[in-house]
């Protein structure tokens, strides 16, 4: 199973030492541009396992960053576009 994930619960798991928990869960664990972006402030390097994917469209995640923060948006929007290949 494929999960993308935002910036709050890789920082929590990290924080703890603890973020192997969602490769031991998940077949991949994906993460949009900005919520590397937002990790990389306090959590260089990051794991290997994670894997970065620009969102396809770009104004959509911009209609939903107009509620919640660009991370968040990056996420809901690539999530949508994974779950319609």
């Amino acid at each position: 199973m494929i999960v993308v994930s935002d910036t709050s619960p890789l920082t929590a798991l990290m924080a703890l030492g603890e973020e192997r928990i969602l490769q031991q869960l998940f077949t991949e664990v994906v993460i949009p541009e900005a919520v590397r972006d937002e990790l990389l402030r306090c959590h260089a390097p990051l794991p290997v396992w994670l894997q970065v994917q620009a969102v396809t469209d770009e104004s959509e995640a911009r209609r939903f960053a107009s509620i919640v923060d660009l991370g968040e948006a990056e996420a809901i929007e690539l999530a949508k576009e994974l779950r319609n290949r």
